[in-house]
């Protein structure tokens, strides 16, 4: 069904949600995901490759080379654009035909 005139407004979208207030917290809120993520990963490394047999200096290297590993990837995963949405305007122009 095709809606025409004033009935092909989109309706409204609603309110984003309430940034954090301070450069702080901005900062923590995206930031501190990522670093929970960083260090999780690099205590169960540590713990696995301690495990496994090999020596509790080989085990830090290990963990800490996964946390920064991580740490990228979460960086890089934040520079990506995000899809676009379902409501875009078509434009009639198809990008893989």
């Amino acid at each position: 069904m095709a809606l025409m005139g004033r009935h092909a407004t989109p309706p409204a979208l609603p309110d984003p949600p309430d940034a954090p207030a301070g450069r702080a917290a901005r900062l923590a809120s995206r930031y501190l995901p990522r670093l929970v993520l960083a260090v999780c990963a690099a205590i169960t490394t540590t713990l696995a490759v301690a495990w496994a047999g090999n020596a509790w200096s080989s085990a830090t290297v290990a963990g800490g080379a996964v946390a920064v590993v991580v740490l990228g990837a979460a960086w890089l995963a934040g520079t990506v654009p995000s899809p676009p949405s379902e409501s875009a305007p078509d434009t009639g122009h198809d990008a893989v035909q």
